[in-house]
């Protein structure tokens, strides 16, 4: 019995590009700065760290083939 619903839930993601939580240890008032910046800018924290870490040593997404 073929049903016509529409998927549920976000596209797929390539292994390589999904987020994976990560506990990590940083100082205190480091912390209190990223908290302070992110609510006022209204960005995540992690995107925070992602893009400082992409601009400053040059990394960034793997370039992932779309499959057919």
């Amino acid at each position: 019995m073929a049903t016509d619903k529409p998927k549920v839930g976000p596209p797929f993601k390539p292994p390589e590009l999904v987020k994976v939580p990560l506990g990590i240890k940083l100082p205190r008032w480091l912390i209190d700065w990223m908290r302070d910046y992110s609510e006022q800018e209204g960005v995540s924290m992690a995107s925070m760290i992602e893009e400082a870490l992409t601009e400053m040593h040059g990394v960034s997404a793997p370039k992932i083939k779309p499959k057919k």
